[in-house]
């Protein structure tokens, strides 16, 4: 079985994306918006096609609280993100 990337939304609770973490060979980048609290994942694989898994479905207000590089060429900070207790955790050290 794959391990898959998980978000999570201001609740702390963490939604599995499709962004399989096995396959990071086929992937260019990986953003993390923080929006109200809830973590959004851009993918961007090398061939191209991007991907966007929201970890809410029912936000109501959209206040931009910064976004960081998870995974580039010269950056990976999947095993601190894993990590993580909160969608806040010091993670903007890395934009």
């Amino acid at each position: 079985m794959s391990k898959r990337l998980e978000i999570m939304n201001y609740q702390g609770k963490k939604v599995k994306t499709k962004i399989n973490l096995d396959k990071l060979d086929e992937i260019f980048m990986i953003i993390i918006s923080i929006c109200s609290g809830d973590e959004i994942a851009k993918v961007i694989y090398k061939n191209g096609t991007t991907e966007t898994y929201d970890s809410s479905d029912d936000r109501v207000m959209n206040f931009d609280d910064g976004e960081y590089v998870l995974f580039s060429p010269t950056e990976n900070h999947i095993k601190e993100f894993e990590n993580r207790t909160t969608t806040y955790d010091d993670f903007g050290q890395y934009s």
